[in-house]
């Protein structure tokens, strides 16, 4: 009788998931609706957990890394956004006083 291990394919289940977490972060960052650069750092959380150590693994320094470059993309969003929002409004108030 055929007798399905889990742990056999534990590896490729922890794989898929961090592939798919990192593609969607990627296509996140192109698209508006998609936290692009947290999904990128979840899928390096789970590599990292998941294969703690051995050949394909990264260290905490690069997820330490990983993290300080998500804040930094969060940080240029948001002064971007406002800064687009006080210019569009600056001329919009030079408009209506013509």
């Amino acid at each position: 009788m055929f007798a399905f291990n889990f742990q056999d394919h534990l590896p490729a289940v922890w794989w898929t998931v961090t592939v798919l977490l990192m593609l969607v972060g990627v296509a996140g960052t192109l698209l508006p609706l998609l936290p692009g650069t947290t999904l990128i750092l979840a899928g390096a959380v789970v590599h990292k957990i998941a294969f703690p150590e051995g050949l394909h693994t990264i260290t905490w320094w690069t997820v330490g890394a990983q993290v300080v470059l998500m804040l930094l993309s969060h940080g240029v969003d948001f002064v971007s956004g406002a800064v687009g929002a006080n210019t569009l409004e600056r001329r919009a108030m030079a408009r209506s006083a013509e």
